[in-house]
């Protein structure tokens, strides 16, 4: 019995080193949703953070390199993106997808996610997407979606943003200081089947995750 025990952890060992080296595509699309305009759903407060391992996606080089975006073509999901861009109480904030290794959870590159209209340095939705594998995918999305307004007489949300990584701050002819007057964060961990549609919910928040292996060419 302890020779099939041990056979059987060395077995799940190797198949977390196997799916490790194995390279992926990652497809996210992520949309908001009008009609559940609850003080429940926006009037809350949040410790918002980055985490100090990220990458942000870089434009496309020709190159083989990981974390670079995919052009439409390479994209799956372009119908599923129409479809909810179809959608008269949905708005989709991001439609992007790019390729990686990944690791164990405590050493996953978390990747930076911003999407939506812009206000100043900041965008409509914001954080991070992370993919790790220990004996299986998962996934870990730590996103937020927020209101800006520049007027005087609008109230600052109660959640404090984060700078986005690598931002750079408006030129000085921007003329405008806008600031959060509602934040809602969507987080949660998620158990991933290569190949499957996953679908991460909140009353106004959206998130399709879709993740295949591809074939490694170095």
């Amino acid at each position: 019995m302890k020779k099939i025990i041990s056979a059987l952890g060395f077995a799940l060992l190797l198949n977390s080193f196997a799916q490790a080296e194995t390279l992926y595509q990652i497809e996210l699309i992520a949309f908001a949703r009008s009609g559940a305009e609850t003080e429940e759903n926006w009037d809350r407060q949040y410790d918002l953070h980055y985490p100090e391992r990220y990458v942000n996606l870089q434009a496309a080089d020709g190159s083989d390199a990981p974390f670079q975006l995919l052009p439409a073509d390479a994209m799956q999901l372009n119908k599923e993106a129409d479809a909810i861009a179809g959608r008269r109480n949905l708005h989709v904030l991001l439609h992007a997808a790019w390729r990686q290794t990944v690791d164990d959870p405590a050493h996953a590159t978390a990747v930076i996610i911003s999407g939506g209209k812009q206000f100043g340095e900041h965008h409509e939705l914001e954080g991070t997407f992370k993919l790790s594998v220990e004996h299986f995918l998962r996934a870990d999305a730590n996103l937020w979606l927020s209101r800006f307004s520049n007027s005087a007489a609008e109230t600052p949300a109660k959640t404090a943003l984060p700078n986005p990584p690598g931002a750079i701050a408006p030129g000085a002819d921007d003329g405008q200081h806008y600031f959060a007057t509602q934040t809602v964060v969507l987080q949660e961990q998620r158990r991933l089947r290569s190949g499957e549609l996953h679908y991460l919910d909140h009353p106004r928040l959206g998130l399709i995750v879709f993740v295949i292996p591809v074939a490694n060419s170095q």
